[in-house]
């Protein structure tokens, strides 16, 4: 439905990243690393969501802001 994996989907994920990675991984793992992963993107859109003129630092590998911009954003 867009927005979960059935039962196949968890399977064909689990035994695909199983044979090109040659790990065993269950499907709880993918699953945990799955709900991590929305919480962060999460996060990662509420504090960019419609946000103009962010920069990336390459060097440190952040977000280049004004001092200003993170001041308004901690207090968020």
């Amino acid at each position: 439905n867009g927005t979960n994996l059935t039962k196949k989907g968890w399977k064909l994920v689990e035994s695909e990243f199983n044979m090109k990675s040659g790990r065993k991984y269950g499907k709880s793992q993918f699953r945990n690393k799955w709900d991590n992963l929305k919480k962060e993107w999460s996060i990662w859109y509420k504090l960019f969501d419609k946000e103009t003129g962010l920069g990336w630092d390459n060097v440190r590998n952040t977000i280049d802001a004004s001092s200003e911009w993170w001041d308004k954003k901690q207090m968020v």
